[in-house]
Order: structure tokens, then sequence, then C-alpha cells
């Protein structure tokens, strides 16, 4: 069975986390012959007090705006264009395949997400678009000749939170409207938040950094090398924003290289104490279950024959001295030694039980779980002297062929329930007992139980 991969997700702003500068002051700006980019911004921010709106969705209508007054309309093309010669920081060309690769060695399929107020056309256009699962960013509507006439999709500082639920619960279709809303339960969501990573630089990230932050992820501050460029982030550790603040160089070996590593580990290694707490809570539930079934199946033994004796020791069923087994019982015990050349699983001296007894029957009830179905156990059946027995031997075989159960606690386990198994089953006939053995799984049902019932009545009887 190929082994599932543990989902993560990287959540990546883009203007001044992966790049430098503002997207928009690359070839739009220069096309449009826009020299000073602080006039546009302040432009844009006039716009937004004055008509109460979004300043992400102002600065949209000023890039249309512009382009119409300079008689350049733009096209879908043209922003991708604008996208190719965007600067990027150190190390981010090469980053993404590092960090997925290094990922994948640890079990984890991890995807990289853009969550931006920046422009998706020219997102797309860069050298690194497609590392990104999904790219979320604002966008514009286009006329049927292919030219931006308005905002079609606006990111702000508190809509970019929306994307983040949407891969949380594996809804990254933007028009799905409906699925989103829906209640998921956080054990199927996609990514759980305490497997993302969010990475940003400003105040437009700080609603994604403390959502993913405060529900068990990672949030991320980058900055620019710069005199003050980490005080400037810091205020995000003292305000609970962020889990650290690191610059923004991507390079093998930097500090935010070392960082993302340090918790794609950590996400691993709590998946696996996760399975491992799952596996013992599931071995906990089957232990349960095994007293349960003996526990019903003890109580209409007694309803049908009264007085059962429980792991009851005949004084006939002890281990002698080796040199004093039959030739039968010596034989088995042969051959499991030569099967990987344990010794210790013999004690002599040792009394054996027996599950339940019908004393007054004479019938020995053995209560056979899982683990008594094992290669050793197939190997001592197949030397079994030609004894009756009262129960199916070939049954017996075919369930240990298909179980093939495995104990190494200790390591000669599996010969000495398989040899005890033996001992029980001949030395019980030679002593004037029939012992039956059933399986744990044919007791589980009503119907199940009554079938066993019938079978220790048909002994019974022809014991009288």
């Amino acid at each position: 069975m190929v082994k599932k991969l543990i989902p993560m997700a990287i959540c990546y702003d883009f203007d001044g986390t992966l790049s430098p500068g503002n997207m928009q002051e690359y070839d739009f700006m220069k096309a449009l012959g826009i020299k000073n980019s602080k006039k546009f911004w302040d432009k844009a921010e006039s716009i937004a007090k004055e008509q109460v709106a979004d300043s992400i969705a102002a600065y949209m209508y000023l890039m249309i705006k512009a382009s119409e007054e300079k008689n350049l309309p733009f096209k879908r093309a043209t922003f991708k264009n604008y996208g190719k010669n965007i600067e990027l920081y150190n190390g981010v060309e090469e980053w993404f395949k590092r960090i997925t690769d290094y990922a994948k060695q640890k079990g984890i399929a991890l995807k990289h997400y853009i969550i931006s107020s920046g422009i998706k056309e020219i997102i797309e256009g860069t050298k690194i678009a497609k590392n990104f699962a999904q790219i979320y960013a604002s966008s514009f509507m286009y006329s049927p000749n292919g030219e931006a006439i308005w905002p079609a999709v606006v990111l702000n500082y508190t809509s970019k939170t929306q994307y983040l639920f949407r891969i949380n619960k594996g809804c990254e279709d933007i028009t799905d409207n409906t699925k989103i809303n829906d209640y998921v339960n956080p054990q199927e969501r996609a990514i759980p938040y305490s497997n993302m990573i969010y990475i940003g630089d400003g105040s437009t990230d700080i609603p994604c950094m403390t959502i993913v932050k405060r529900s068990g992820g990672h949030s991320i501050a980058v900055y620019k090398a710069s005199k003050n460029g980490k005080s400037k982030a810091e205020h995000l550790i003292t305000d609970d924003r962020v889990n650290t603040v690191l610059p923004a160089d991507y390079s093998k070996g930097k500090q935010i290289d070392n960082y993302v590593k340090k918790v794609i580990d950590k996400i691993a290694a709590d998946e696996a104490l996760k399975v491992q707490c799952e596996a013992r809570k599931g071995e906990k539930i089957q232990v349960s279950k095994k007293k349960q079934i003996k526990s019903d199946f003890l109580q209409i033994l007694r309803e049908n024959f009264g007085e059962i004796e429980l792991e009851y020791k005949f004084p006939w069923l002890a281990l002698p001295e080796i040199d004093k087994l039959d030739v039968d019982t010596k034989k088995i015990y042969d051959v499991l030694s030569e099967m990987r050349g344990f010794h210790d699983f013999y004690c002599i001296g040792r009394r054996l039980r027996c599950d339940y007894v019908l004393m007054k029957e004479k019938i020995i009830i053995e209560f056979d779980e899982k683990q008594h179905f094992t290669e050793q156990r197939a190997c001592s059946l197949k030397f079994y002297p030609k004894i009756p027995l009262f129960f199916n031997k070939n049954l017996w075989l075919d369930h240990c062929n298909d179980i093939k159960a495995y104990d190494n606690d200790p390591p000669y386990r599996d010969e000495q329930r398989a040899f005890f198994d033996s001992l029980r089953d001949i030395l019980s006939f030679k002593n004037g007992f029939k012992l039956i053995r059933f399986y744990e799984k044919d007791l589980e049902t009503s119907t199940g139980r009554e079938k066993a019932i019938l079978r220790l009545k048909e002994l019974k009887d022809e014991n009288s």
C-alpha cells in the first residue's frame, strides 16, 4: 500500500515578500510614462478617501483610467508581459523545488499558493508562476475585445483571509460560494491550519498571519535587508502576529530556508506521533472489544452449561523436562526450535491454563485470537499425531496462512504460543478431554455464539 502523504501549504504574499518592489512599478508604470510612483499611489489613496472606496479597488481603477488617458489599453497578455521583468529576492527561483523536494522526503505533499493584493495577471507572467497550485490575487474583467475594463476580484487585507479558508477546506474555485460556507469536520479538511505557513511582509498580511499562527500554523514576516528593515517588522512578533521575523533571502542555508525545513520536520514528527497515538487508541478499542466478546460468550456458556471453570490449570498440563516429552510433542518442539533457532520458549514446570472448562462434560474450550494464527502455529499443526480434533484443522491452517500474525515480545513468543497450543490439543485428548477451539471473529455476533453453543451441545451428547 502506498503511504499517504501529509498535506501542507505555504501561502505567500507577493510584493515585498517574494519581490522587493511593487509589481506595478516595473513595466506597467514605464509603459504609461509614470516616473514618480509615489504620486500614483498617493492619487489612488486620495480616490479611495474621496469615494469612500477600498484602496485596492481604487488603485485598480486608477490603472484603467491612466491607460485610457494614454490611449494605451491593457489586455491580459500585456499584463503577463509586465510580469516577465519583475525582480525577485535572492534564491526565490530555486526555492520552490528545493523545499517541495525536502518536504516529499519527509512524507509531505507540499503545495504553494499566492495570496496577494497585487495583480494576478502580472504574477501569472513571472518566472515563478508555474510553482503555485493557485494564484489568488486581484484581477480584472475584460471587454469582448480583451481590454481590462473593471476590477473582477479585489483582495484587501481582510478579504485575503477567505483564501486561507478555501485552502483549508479544499474549495479552491473562487466562483464556488456554496461549498466554502458548508461545515467541514476539522479532521476531514484538505490542509489543516497546523500544516500551513504564511509568509508576508506588511500590514495587509496581518489578518492572514494572525489566523494561521493562532490556528496552530506558522507565520513568518520577511524584511528587505537594510538598516531598519528588521526593526520595522519586529513589532509583528511583540504584537503576537507572527512566529518569527527573517530576512527575505530564500537561498539554500539561509535563515528562512532553515526555519521552513524545521517546520516541515515538526509537521512530519507531529503526524508520526498522531499515527502512533491513534494506533494505540485502536489497540485499546480492540482489547475492549475482545473483552466484551469473551464476556458475552462466557454469559451464554453459563446460561447453557452452568458452572464454568476459567483459566483452569490441570496437573497433567505442565511442562516436564524436555527429555521426558512424549514422541509426539517432542517432534513438534524440535520442528519449532529449528524454524528460527529459538529454544528459550520452553519453561520446565510451567502449568498451562485452559480458557474455559466444562468439567462434568470433560470439554475444554479455547478462545483463539488473531495472535494464535502464525506461521509457527501452521507448522506445528502439520506435525500433529493422528488423534481426533474437535476443531477444523484445515480451517485453522487457512487462518494461519491468511492472517500470518507476528509477535516479537519476547522474540520467541510465536514459537511458544504454537507449542503451548499444541500441548493443550494433544495432552487433552490423551487425558480424556475433548478440546474445541473457536476463532474470536466467529464469536462476535449472537448468531456465531449460538452456533458455538450448538456445537458444544453436540460434543456433550457424544460424551453421554
